[in-house]
């Protein structure tokens, strides 16, 4: 299969980015009504959910593509636009909401008791979302101005992140996700998942840079 671009797909570029953009923007409200709402963290206040809702990497990946995806369906020319169109910046949210899903599957999914509405919205950001914008990226993403260098640079979100994640949770006591969790883990072993984590993230990243090479030389073969 070949995903050179062609004129007849372009024509869905903006109408599936809209897609996504609905599903990352209805999972994301339905995630913070119940962050709001949701009676097993009665004792926090209302500021201290939003804040807790804002810690999970589900949620910043989630709202990475939320944004491109508006982006490109609401305002394609605008330079913001082109930014984020970049096969550099595409390809790092598809990485990221690619780990989302990897790490849910694998470490969370068990552990979590979502139910009704809740359960709809992490079918949303966890397993309908990630596919269909990796299906964007192969089908619209650049992959021509991919550096191997790139996956090193697209580590500088998820560090900034883990180190968020492990400040707040110092003065917090509290962190998002079980395998970081010092509290419970202490540091050596929580800094240690951190670090496979980032590894997951950089493998990932040349994972993808070597299917855009793949593409891109496939593109330029077919297209001469």
């Amino acid at each position: 299969m070949c995903f050179a671009r062609s004129a007849k797909p372009n024509k869905m570029k903006r109408p599936f980015a809209a897609l996504i953009a609905i599903l990352a923007l209805v999972g994301l409200a339905m995630q913070f009504a119940f962050a709001i709402v949701n009676p097993a963290i009665q004792d926090l206040t209302v500021s201290e959910r939003i804040v807790r809702y804002f810690s999970f990497f589900t949620v910043v990946s989630n709202g990475i593509i939320a944004i491109i995806t508006t982006v490109i369906a609401v305002a394609p020319a605008s330079r913001f636009s082109r930014r984020v169109q970049s096969g550099s910046v595409l390809t790092a949210a598809t990485v990221y909401i690619s780990i989302v899903a990897l790490v849910y599957s694998l470490f969370l999914r068990s552990v979590v008791n979502a139910q009704g509405w809740h359960l709809v919205s992490d079918h949303i950001v966890h397993d309908a979302v990630p596919p269909l914008f990796i299906l964007f990226w192969l089908m619209y993403a650049a992959k021509n101005d991919i550096q191997w260098l790139d996956p090193v640079k697209w580590l500088i979100v998820p560090v900034v992140y883990i180190a968020y994640s492990l400040i707040h949770g110092a003065f917090d006591n509290w962190y998002p996700y079980w395998f970081a969790d010092v509290a419970k883990l202490g540091y050596p072993t929580a800094l240690k998942n951190s670090g496979f984590v980032l590894i997951a993230f950089l493998v990932f990243g040349f994972v993808f840079a070597a299917i855009a090479k793949v593409l891109s030389r496939t593109a330029n073969s077919v297209s001469t």
